[in-house]
């Protein structure tokens, strides 16, 4: 993973990692496939981990497969985008979904800013409270 968070010691980053990854390894185990929601999670806890809490979406797509055990479906082509895995595809869904009431920015918990996720103190109150 070479640099760690600026402000998690690396017992954390192994809780969040081992909790993100039960996470997801519970949703595959009805859909094959890491939700959309444990993706909203790692981008949250991502910008978090940037110190100025905000991190591109390029990072992202660098940084994520880091952070969350992909499954075999995860890693499959996209059917719309061939370039792209279908985790990428997820990860690209949750920033288009923005207005979706369930969405990371509709809650507050971060900001879009055209190429960049922005947590808030919303979201990092989210993370707090869930445990990350």
């Amino acid at each position: 993973m070479g640099n760690f968070p600026h402000r998690y010691s690396l017992r954390w980053l192994c809780y969040y990692t081992k909790a993100l990854t039960q996470a997801s390894d519970m949703a595959k185990t009805i859909t094959k496939r890491t939700p959309e929601a444990v993706v909203s999670i790692a981008v949250l806890c991502l910008a978090d981990n940037q110190r100025s809490g905000s991190i591109t979406i390029a990072e992202l797509r660098k940084q994520l497969p880091t952070y969350i055990r992909l499954g075999d479906e995860d890693l499959l082509p996209s059917p719309s985008r061939k370039k792209e895995d279908r985790w990428e595809q997820v990860l690209r869904n949750v920033i288009s979904h923005r207005t979706s009431k369930s969405s990371i920015f509709k809650r507050g918990y971060a900001t879009y800013g055209g190429s960049a996720v922005k947590i808030t103190q919303a979201g990092r109150d989210y993370l707090k409270a869930i445990g990350v």
